[in-house]
């Protein structure tokens, strides 16, 4: 197989790129192609132009992908990456369902039929948008009947380009100079559930159609097909587990609500351990410490959205009721150690193609610097294609899920079985390299902060243990005086 990416600003150029793929000798002999577009910036009549003149002038290729909030390193560049994907022994299959006419529960079983119908699934590109039903419910039901199938995607979400109006974004060199232009009251709320911030850009799936509201998966299957997904996170939970109260409803776009946290009001947390009120800027002072949750030995994390009128916070994804949250933090030099050995573990997989998604939280932390993550991928192949979506997609062998704050990365190849020892298929975080060296100031005063959290964890626990051991003594000292006092009185 073969991945070529290309960047499309206008309808000429979308034509250049056309005559260059029909001249592809890989086209004439490909058993599957899928062109995915991520499309940045467009209106839905703008997309469809573009998907129009590729579908008619190429319609053996099949057509899949979202809207974004960018898939460039120059934020404001608008138009279309288009990745060609050409398999030499893959199928490709696209299903999509308009959330209009069909419910979860009917998702979930006629998708769930496709896939058992099709031999050899290996993988699932998943490209939701605006679910108005529950979307976590339909991942959940689906991968856990099939849970060697890797499940990858993102949300589509949306931006305005046109600079000068509200909610609009801006290059990195102008975040660093103006901070207020890109985090405008409201703004990471919309960014951050994956709806547009205009009313002229609009979040959207693509399949052989537009669909602004329902849910798109590609099904690549074939005995040949092989996957490497890569999940890094980087922020660490911090104290101990605080117990939750949930809400048994949820906003329309199946975000969790959280009405308290350790048994006051959920927003209070903030403000009792980040001294944060629920003002105008609580997303901006927030987003940099999301809760974590732990399934299965990995850690997830949530961010919160948005705060209700009676402090509950809505969180962007699932949080379940038997689940413990604990509030984390990042060190930047720790994330890019994790990164860079995500790509190392990649490239040692020797990819034919890669596709990325990468959380706006990460840019709201990292700023300029973010791209240093997409560099080190970007070294082991130019043909990847990457997306900042609105939450991100991996799921596969029994962990992750909807992410947040999240580097996530799909190698593919085609090929016998791979020896390379990172080749498990399993979604693993990669382990920090310990290494002689001069360790900057951030990273010992994480370091500073997890071996006091530790000590005050064991601390708690032994004042427990002594203060449950009291009520048993004073417990067995009452039953005793209780005791012969009854035979007292005999």
């Amino acid at each position: 197989m073969i991945q070529k990416t290309y960047f499309s600003h206008n309808e000429k150029e979308l034509e250049n790129i056309i005559n260059e793929i029909k001249n592809l000798d890989e086209l004439k002999s490909a058993k599957g192609a899928l062109a995915l577009f991520y499309c940045n910036g467009l209106s839905e009549a703008e997309a469809s132009k573009y998907i129009d003149i590729f579908r008619n002038a190429l319609p053996q290729i099949k057509i899949s992908g979202i809207s974004v909030i960018t898939s460039r390193e120059n934020w404001n560049e608008k138009g279309v990456s288009l990745s060609l994907l050409l398999f030499e022994s893959t199928n490709v299959d696209i299903y999509a369902y308009d959330a209009s006419e069909y419910d979860e529960d009917m998702v979930i079983h006629d998708f769930s039929e496709k896939i058992e119908q099709t031999k050899d699934a290996k993988v699932i590109l998943t490209y939701p948008v605006n679910p108005v039903n529950d979307f976590t419910k339909i991942l959940e039901a689906i991968s856990d009947r099939y849970k060697e199938i890797i499940f990858f995607g993102a949300l589509a979400a949306a931006r305005d380009y046109e600079s000068g109006k509200e909610g609009s974004f801006y290059s990195p060199k102008e975040i660093a100079d103006s901070r207020e232009k890109l985090f405008g009251a409201g703004h990471l709320e919309h960014l951050l559930q994956g709806v547009g911030t205009s009313g002229s850009v609009e979040a959207f799936s693509i399949c052989d159609r537009i669909i602004d509201s329902g849910y798109v998966f590609v099904i690549l299957s074939g005995d040949k097909l092989q996957c490497l997904p890569r999940y890094s996170l980087g922020w660490r939970p911090l104290g101990i587990g605080l117990p939750i109260k949930r809400s048994d409803k949820t906003d329309e776009m199946g975000n969790a609500c959280i009405t308290k946290i350790d048994g006051i009001p959920a927003v209070e947390i903030y403000e009792k351990y980040l001294d944060v009120q629920a003002d105008e800027y609580f997303l901006d002072n927030v987003c940099e410490f999301p809760v974590v949750v732990n399934r299965n030995g990995t850690d997830i994390a949530r961010v919160p959205l948005y705060v209700g009128e009676n402090g509950e916070i809505y969180f962007s994804g699932d949080i379940r009721s038997d689940e413990e949250i604990r509030l984390s933090y990042v060190n930047p030099e720790e994330l890019f150690e994790m990164s860079k050995e995500a790509a190392e573990q990649t490239r040692a997989f020797e990819p034919q193609a890669m596709i990325m998604t990468i959380c706006y939280n990460r840019f709201h932390f990292l700023k300029e610097l973010e791209h240093t993550e997409i560099d080190y991928f970007e070294d082991v192949s130019q043909e990847l294609i990457y997306a900042f979506g609105g939450y991100e997609i991996l799921k596969g062998f029994d962990c992750g899920g909807i992410l947040n704050s999240a580097f996530i990365s799909l190698a593919l190849k085609e090929g016998d079985d791979c020896e390379c020892e990172h080749c498990t298929g399993a979604i693993t975080i990669p382990a920090r390299k310990e290494e002689k060296r001069l360790k900057s100031f951030g990273e010992r005063m994480t370091t500073f902060i997890e071996s006091t959290t530790k000590e005050l964890e064991k601390a708690y626990e032994r004042l427990m243990m002594q203060t449950w051991q009291n009520l048993h003594f004073c417990q067995t000292c009452l039953m005793k005086s209780a005791h012969l006092s009854m035979q007292f009185l005999e």
